[in-house]
């Protein structure tokens, strides 16, 4: 069976470069449903031109690349994903959740909540750029949830967070 997807090459260039760059992206299987991807390419050169072209790979090997696109990286950055840094269970369905960022021009947080085993988020949370923490309800004891926390300036939004694994048990607990 060679027609399903098994990852993607990216191949990208500097206008008036003569060096040339690919980055092999693995496919996930469990998300061919979606027939969409994302990838961010890192360690760009600020306000510089590049090409950009994608072939899909299968058992049977590289397809042929997609017309070339021309992007413009932005002169200034996304921010930092900033780092969850204590949690407090409250009660049987609720969560306090505490994060810090590094960056002062963050404009808006934004929590994201799924359970463990599931590909989207039950919740989506946006937060004033002044407040570090947030109480999630509505949660299923004896479930295992996964949290992130991102933040976004005038530039788009950071990655996510490294994820909290939480799972409310009978009694309250903290860390």
């Amino acid at each position: 069976m060679n027609g399903n997807i098994t990852g993607y090459t990216i191949k990208y260039q500097a206008l008036g470069s003569y060096q040339e760059y690919t980055r092999s992206v693995g496919a996930d299987q469990s998300l061919n449903y979606l027939k969409e991807y994302t990838y961010s390419l890192t360690g760009l050169k600020k306000l510089t031109t590049y090409k950009l072209s994608i072939a899909a790979n299968n058992l049977a090997g590289q397809g042929s690349y997609s017309q070339e696109v021309l992007v413009k990286t932005l002169a200034f950055n996304v921010p930092n994903a900033p780092k969850i840094t204590s949690h407090s269970i409250l009660s049987k369905s609720s969560v306090l959740i505490n994060w810090q960022s590094s960056n002062d021009s963050i404009v808006l947080y934004t929590l994201y909540v799924k359970r463990k085993e599931s590909l989207l988020y039950e919740n989506i949370i946006a937060i004033d750029k002044k407040i570090n923490s947030n109480t999630i309800t509505g949660l299923t004891n004896n479930q295992d949830y996964l949290i992130f926390v991102s933040a976004t300036n005038e530039f788009g939004e950071s990655d996510l967070s490294q994820p909290l694994l939480i799972n409310i048990q009978s009694s309250p607990l903290s860390n």
